[in-house]
């Protein structure tokens, strides 16, 4: 089970709570500590909406990948902080924004 909290991402095993917080030595750590949704999609991945992005969880490396908005960038998010995920049934990502 997952948990987002303003404190990080939890994950429960069913015996032990890991926490991912933020590294800022670690390019692939959690992008942001207060999580605001957090989806798994059809292949597994695990999408986590932060106040300052989105951040993407692979499982089998236990690495994130963070999205974040560029002003000057279009084809980055639109925004922050992401409120909102939902995968179509063609496997397309929808990201809700404020």
């Amino acid at each position: 089970m997952w948990f987002g909290t303003q404190d990080g991402l939890n994950r429960f095993d069913g015996h032990h709570v890991t926490v991912f917080s933020p590294d800022p030595d670690d390019p692939t750590s959690l992008g942001n500590n207060d999580i605001h949704s957090i989806m798994e999609d059809s292949r597994g991945m695990i999408w986590i909406g932060t106040a300052a992005g989105l951040d993407v969880f692979d499982r089998s490396t236990e690495t994130f990948r963070s999205y974040e908005h560029d002003p000057d960038d279009p084809a980055s998010l639109s925004g922050h902080p992401v409120t909102a995920l939902h995968e179509d049934r063609d496997g397309i990502i929808w990201v809700g924004t404020a």
